[in-house]
This record gives C-alpha cells, structure tokens and sequence, in this order.
C-alpha cells in the first residue's frame, strides 16, 4: 500500500527499499524501480529525506530512531511500539531531530 501511494506522488522517488527477508526486498524494488538494500543501516546512510517504517511494529522504535537520527523525517506504522517506553524514546529523538 505504501509502495503505491508514493509511486502516485509527484517529485517522489523511492531510493530503495530494505527487509529482513532480502529476496523479497529485492522483489519488490525491481517491481518498483529502485535499489534492493542489504541492511537498514545502509539504506539510512543513502541520506533519505523520508522514512516509511512499515515493518513489524516490534522494531518501529529502533528503526524510527535510527532514521531520525540520520536526519530523515519518518512515517511509521501503527501501533507505533509495543511498549509505552520506546514510544516516548520515538518522540524524544523526534523532539531531538
């Protein structure tokens, strides 16, 4: 869904995509023509405006932080974390950025 929504917006472009499961990464970028990254820490250091985190929502709060910090601003699914701690550690590196 998201894939879709951002093809749809004009003077979007999706740099890459990353996942735990690297072929289906790697699926989906070539059907959305763009870069297949090994690692979300590789995809992060691209220097990314905007982050989608749609992965599950265990790791929304380490992923959200990790692309605030690298200066991007961040989209994130809900529920936003499991735990009411990591959801304020998520806004406080957004107070932070």
């Amino acid at each position: 869904m998201h894939l879709e929504a951002i093809a749809a917006l004009e003077g979007v472009e999706l740099v890459g995509i990353a996942a735990h499961d690297r072929e289906a990464a790697a699926a989906r970028a070539r059907e959305h023509g763009c870069r297949a990254f090994d690692t979300n820490e590789e995809l992060l250091a691209a220097g990314l405006d905007v982050v989608v985190v749609g992965t599950p929502h265990p790791s929304h709060a380490e992923l959200t932080v990790a692309a605030l910090e690298s200066g991007a601003h961040v989209l994130c699914e809900k529920p936003l974390a499991p735990e009411a701690r990591e959801a304020d550690a998520m806004i406080a590196a957004a107070d932070r950025a």
